[in-house]
């Protein structure tokens, strides 16, 4: 029902999109797993995974400025390579400090946009453009909220969203890194964020105040990293236009590239909902 009403839509958010891609990282753990490619570019049925995630995007809506891709070190030079022709703007994270920390490097590169940053991993080939859409939609309707999470109700969520008794949202941990016990089933983001720009760096600016450790080079978190999406949804969880998480997505659009066993899977995935 939700879905379908969403379809319905047709007016763009007010202030335009701009589409960041997060395509940083040293990939150690693909690499033991024996991926030989930065993960944005393991072929998924013969397409690299970030091409298909631009291309969901290009279908999905008109970006306001030409996307963002977030690279390392280690993937500044493939990415670049693999993706010659396209109109796109690398940012660099120098030091792997973590997905937000990731986006935050973005800051400047946005300064004088006013719109909304849509958000979304260079692994995630099973999204579809159905789901982009249905999240610049919900940004339509309801203007208010600082961020739209698109959720897939699934056995086994990957990065659960947590409710309070009236379904607002709460909180949202990811099962792998924050070592949170995975639950038999339940909602899950999927791998896709749109926020308003302006709120979104306060936010991470905010954070990078309170965490950043400069003796140490390091945030204080476990693993020394800003994290995203999770502490922004934490933050913003209980305020008033703070977070909004709608089931719009396809459980099997959650599945990202981690390892190299995860390829075949997407590549299944995507065969089915492609």
């Amino acid at each position: 029902m939700i879905r379908t009403l969403l379809d319905r839509v047709e007016e763009e958010a007010a202030g335009g999109i701009w589409p960041v891609i997060v395509a940083a990282g040293r990939g150690e753990r693909a690499k033991a797993s024996g991926l030989e490619c930065p993960k944005p570019l393991a072929t998924v049925r013969g397409i690299p995974a970030i091409v298909r995630v631009l291309n969901a995007m290009r279908s999905s809506f008109r970006p306001a400025r030409p996307p963002i891709v977030i690279v390392s070190p280690e993937t500044e030079a493939p990415l670049r390579e693999a993706l010659r022709g396209y109109d796109l703007n690398f940012v660099l994270q120098p030091y792997a400090r973590g997905t937000g920390d990731a986006v935050l490097c973005a800051r400047e590169q946005m300064r004088d946009f006013a719109g909304h940053a849509l958000v979304v991993w260079a692994t995630q080939p099973v999204l579809r453009a159905e789901s982009v859409k249905r999240a610049v939609k919900l940004a339509v309707l309801f203007p208010e909220y600082k961020m739209i999470v698109p959720t897939a109700m699934m056995e086994r969520p990957y990065a659960p969203i947590e409710r309070d008794p009236l379904g607002r949202v709460e909180s949202a941990h990811e099962t792998h890194l924050e070592r949170v016990k995975v639950s038999d089933f339940g909602e899950s983001n999927i791998g896709l964020f749109l926020l308003r720009k302006e709120a979104m760096f306060h936010e991470l600016e905010t954070l990078h105040r309170e965490l950043w450790r400069e003796v140490e080079m390091r945030y204080d978190r476990p693993r020394g990293e800003l994290g995203f999406p999770n502490e922004l949804i934490r933050r913003l969880a209980g305020r008033a236009g703070g977070v909004l998480a709608v089931p719009i997505g396809d459980w099997r659009e959650e599945k990202g590239i981690k390892t190299k066993s995860d390829v075949e899977l997407c590549e299944q995935y995507v065969s089915e909902i492609g």
